[in-house]
């Protein structure tokens, strides 16, 4: 497949332009053919951290935030009309960054080879928020991998910087931060052209362009953040193909409340959501559930529709949403439709998505609280807390008065071929919130016994079972109150 399609951007203060494909990744572009070797290939599937850079939009131009992001499967059409900074645009041999120095001088480079990354997941967090507590510097290098294990160096390093910065005032610690050249080139990014349509690629400006685009290419590939399509295409050997780029439609990029819902756009990231005063004054369980989906870099790109639209049977959001009694808005060449998304998986990788429909947006009920501490709870059992797939995952919603409860239901992940939701817990047996949690165990048992899961590399079917029942007792003491500092409760 030919390069052609003109791209344009900012890179550490200069204007690039360059001719790639849908198959192009952002890092394949900076290090290969712009010969911008800080940003470096490790796993290339966005987990280490190697390839980190901050990517800044038009928007920005008051005082840019930037956000770090996985280059390795970010695709080069990206960076049409953004700006991009990298390690070697900050300092120099000669005139270290702050960040740089600190890392250096707390002794938090060994190799060397995911420094750069750590420097951008530095740059972007004090660039956003000049006083972070630690667990928010900690949160930042979720994705950050330190192969030389200099971990303690690192954090010593994120240490010293929030003491630096604390003295400042915050507009004179994030000019400290930014090089110099970065609101003058945000500043600059509206004057750069759409992207034109090609044959394999187009980008609608607009909902009812994109309704057009999508009745002329229904088999057309619908990249949002394109954080499951680019590792799955480079794994299988296969290209990714024709694509339709969703990220530039302004309705898509909506955030609202009306008639008892929250209506999330199908193109809102992930970090965007989790850190909306609107997204979270409606579902504050955002703050706390988003931390423990993939890394800081995937969250800046990846979105909720494409979790969804992949159809992955162990979905963190899936399950969430699915408890939540979320539906999904539907667009197509034929108008707007509404689907529940419990009617929304129909089986392995496989959804309820016509030839030429994408999912506009999500559309979240407002749950009601009043009176009600946790109405709904969130867990999940990988190997790490973070940045894994979970083994099993799970949320549930409690509706009660008093300790009686009154509706109960679960979704699970990993147990089946799509997201499995259990609408009345309460089927199983009838207990109230001041029950002891054998009585919970005992539910947990009979929705596991009903389970299907497989075994694979991250649990034997009977592991699964063991976790689906004892997340129903984490389930149960989150919403009675009881939960342990380190459980799920939302």
């Amino acid at each position: 497949m030919g390069d052609d399609i003109d791209i344009a951007f900012y890179l550490n203060g200069a204007l690039r332009r360059a001719r790639v494909s849908t198959e192009t990744t952002a890092l394949e572009l900076l290090r290969d053919r712009l010969g911008v070797t800080s940003v470096k290939e490790g796993c290339g599937e966005g987990d280490c951290g190697a390839c980190t850079i901050a990517l800044g939009g038009p928007e920005a131009a008051g005082a840019p935030p930037f956000r770090a992001v996985a280059s390795c499967i970010l695709p080069a059409t990206k960076l049409h009309g953004m700006q991009v900074i990298t390690s070697d645009g900050l300092g120099g041999q000669s005139c270290l960054h702050l960040i740089q120095r600190m890392i250096v001088d707390h002794r938090g480079v060994q190799c060397g080879y995911c420094s750069p990354g750590i420097v951008m997941s530095f740059f972007c967090l004090f660039a956003a928020k000049p006083r972070p507590t630690m667990a928010e510097v900690e949160v930042a290098l979720q994705g950050n991998i330190c192969r030389c294990t200099g971990y303690e160096g690192i954090r010593a390093a994120g240490a010293a910087l929030v003491e630096a910065l604390a003295a400042k005032g915050e507009s004179e610690a994030v000019d400290f931060i930014l090089p110099p050249f970065a609101r003058d080139c945000a500043g600059k990014l509206a004057a750069i052209p759409p992207l034109k349509a090609t044959a394999e690629y187009c980008a609608p400006g607009s909902l009812i362009e994109l309704r057009s685009r999508l009745a002329e290419r229904p088999s057309a590939r619908l990249v949002a953040g394109g954080t499951d399509i680019y590792p799955a295409a480079k794994s299988a050997g296969r290209p990714v193909g024709g694509a339709i780029d969703l990220g530039r439609v302004p309705e898509l990029r909506e955030l609202s409340v009306s008639e008892g819902r929250l209506r999330i756009g199908a193109a809102l990231s992930l970090g965007e959501l989790s850190e909306s005063p609107r997204a979270l004054g409606a579902f504050p369980e955002l703050e706390s559930i988003a931390p423990r989906v993939a890394s800081t870099q995937v969250r800046s790109v990846a979105t909720l529709a494409g979790n969804l639209a992949n159809a992955s049977p162990i979905g963190d959001f899936s399950v969430f949403l699915l408890a939540s009694g979320a539906a999904l808005e539907l667009v197509g060449p034929e108008g707007q439709r509404e689907v529940r998304l419990a009617d929304f998986f129909l089986g392995y990788r496989k959804t309820a998505l016509r030839p030429g429909e994408a999912i506009a947006a999500i559309l979240v009920p407002l749950l009601r609280r009043e009176g009600q501490a946790h109405p709904l709870s969130f867990a999940k059992s990988a190997k790490r807390r973070s940045v894994d797939i979970a083994s099993v995952n799970s949320a549930s919603f409690m509706r009660t008065r008093g300790k009686e409860i009154l509706e109960w239901r679960v979704a699970f992940g990993g147990v089946a071929p799509v997201p499995l939701l259990v609408p009345d817990l309460l089927g199983f047996g009838r207990i109230d919130l001041g029950s002891p949690p054998e009585a919970a165990e005992r539910l947990g048992s009979a929705v596991a016994a009903g389970c299907g899961p497989i075994s694979d590399i991250r649990g034997s079917a009977e592991f699964r079972r063991i976790l689906v029942r004892n997340q129903v007792v984490e389930h149960f003491l989150a919403h009675a109150g009881r939960g342990s500092e380190g459980g799920s409760a939302c």
